[in-house]
C-alpha cells in the first residue's frame, strides 16, 4: 500500500510526462528512442529490430515480438520505460546484451492486462 498516493505523478525522471503510446513496426527501424533507466539513467539509441524472439536465461520462458534497441541497459534497468522523441511510450525494458536492449512493446503489455494508459 502506498502511504501517500498524492505523491505519485506521471513524470518520468530525466524524460518528462508521457504523451501517449506508440506501436513500433518494421517501418520504425532507425527511430530514435530514450530510456529512463533506474541504474543507467537517461540513455538514447535507435530501434534496430522488431519482432525479436529470445529465450530466457532462467527457466524455459520464451519472449516473442520484442523490440531491439541500441540502448545499453544494465542490471537493474529492467522495467524502465522507453519512449520516442514525442514522449510516446514504446515499451518496457526486459533485458539486454553488451550491445543492445530488448523491449516488450507497450501495446502487448496493455492488451495482456486489458488496460490503457492514464496520462493526466
Amino acid at each position: 500500500r502506498i502511504a501517500d498516493p498524492s505523491s505519485i505523478g506521471n513524470e518520468i525522471p530525466n524524460l518528462g510526462r508521457p504523451t501517449g503510446k506508440m506501436r513500433i513496426q518494421s517501418s520504425n527501424i532507425g527511430l530514435s528512442v530514450k530510456m529512463a533507466g533506474l541504474v543507467s539513467g537517461l540513455q538514447i539509441g535507435t530501434v534496430t529490430q522488431v519482432g525479436v524472439t529470445l529465450s530466457s536465461p532462467i527457466g524455459t520462458a520464451i519472449f516473442n515480438d520484442l523490440i531491439e534497441v541500441s540502448i545499453i541497459s544494465q542490471d537493474g534497468d529492467s522495467g524502465s520505460p522507453v519512449l520516442n522523441a514525442a514522449l510516446r511510450i514504446v515499451g518496457i525494458v526486459v533485458g539486454g546484451t553488451p550491445s543492445s536492449s530488448y523491449i516488450i512493446p507497450i501495446d502487448k503489455i496493455l492488451d495482456t492486462f486489458k488496460c490503457d494508459l492514464l496520462l493526466n
